[in-house]
């Protein structure tokens, strides 16, 4: 297997766990938010596609072509469904984090095999919303009081 190397300009920080860790520098505020909502992040990046195509990530060309001006964040399943429903809850982001294929759109899936559902989602949203997104989880975080926003919307998933 190839080695990663390290593509975007990065920081060393810690982890809430106290680990070190390194992060492309465009994503490490929206990581930090992450984390002061106590959700654990398994990886990020600022631009997969151009990770994927010099390196960075694997993929390689065809990859890397798909997911040009795309951050990616992966997040534990449960972290991964109160984020989304997090940014979902600002009207700007409501429609852009759903199925539907678009510059605007975000892509979000999990893994599974012959042993079941992986346990963690991988997300990924156009590298121009890094801010944007960054500023929503920035702001009060969803109560109790809060409004279920995605309780009007329509899916085509079962069970809960």
């Amino acid at each position: 297997m190839t080695e990663l190397v390290q593509l975007h300009p990065a920081a060393e920080v810690t982890a809430p766990d106290g680990a070190p860790i390194t992060v492309d520098i465009a994503v490490l505020p929206l990581v930090r938010q992450l984390w002061k909502r106590g959700w654990t992040t398994l990886g990020s990046c600022q631009d997969m596609g151009e990770a994927s195509r010099h390196g960075g990530a694997p993929g390689g060309e065809r990859t890397g072509a798909y997911y040009a001006g795309y951050a990616w964040l992966k997040l534990g399943n449960d972290d991964a469904d109160a984020f989304l429903a997090a940014v979902a809850a600002d009207p700007r982001f409501t429609d852009r984090v759903s199925p539907r294929p678009g510059p605007e759109h975000w892509y979000c899936f999990s893994f599974r095999d012959h042993r079941g559902l992986f346990t963690s989602t991988q997300i990924f949203f156009p590298s121009a919303q890094i801010d944007d997104v960054t500023a929503v989880l920035a702001g009060p975080a969803a109560g109790p009081d809060a409004p279920d926003a995605g309780a009007a919307a329509s899916d085509d998933r079962t069970g809960s």
